[in-house]
């Protein structure tokens, strides 16, 4: 909090309002790219599993425990390796991973649903490229989206268990450290 308060703001006028928000002394580029990373990693490691089981099944295969417990525990599976042997990256590793889960979401469920004439096999243009976008960027879109493509449950569960996650391993390490 020192590096806060002894930071000239009038040459930052666009980190001072990101850095409160995230609780970081200072986000740097290093900082930056880390915090992109995990994003990747939490949104690839929940929804890669399931889009590669969704590109290889047959048109009549659906198994709503399949889409609902393979995603979770790809995620929860990466997220403690990475914990264990990268933890000092970011403060809030479960976050920025569950970030990247409802991020990446519709991305993937478009990429898991192109062989079955959904998806990429119907973009109507640059219409549906903005969807895709709108409905990366608005979390309950995921949800719903998750909802049709059967994976809400695992959505749903993740999204407890990461906050659990960061409430009892991440903030007694901040504590700590602070």
């Amino acid at each position: 909090m020192n590096l806060i308060r002894n930071t000239d703001w009038g040459h930052m006028p666009f980190v001072f309002p990101t850095v409160l928000f995230l609780r970081e002394p200072l986000l740097t580029p290093m900082h930056l790219n880390r915090k992109l990373l995990l994003v990747l990693i939490g949104g690839t490691s929940f929804w890669g599993p399931v889009t590669i089981i969704d590109l290889l099944r047959s048109d009549d295969f659906f198994n709503l425990a399949l889409s609902s417990i393979v995603p979770p525990t790809g995620l929860l599976l990466c997220y403690f390796m990475f914990k264990r042997t990268h933890g000092h990256w970011a403060r809030s590793m479960s976050l920025w991973m569950l970030l990247g889960v409802f991020l990446l979401g519709s991305l993937f469920m478009e990429i898991g649903a192109t062989p079955h004439q959904g998806g990429f096999s119907r973009l109507g243009g640059w219409t549906a490229v903005k969807w895709l976008l709108v409905s990366s960027l608005v979390p309950p879109v995921t949800i719903v989206r998750s909802g049709y493509h059967g994976s809400v449950f695992g959505l749903l569960f993740v999204t407890v268990v990461m906050f659990i996650m960061h409430a009892k391993f991440e903030r007694k390490s901040q504590s700590e450290a602070g």
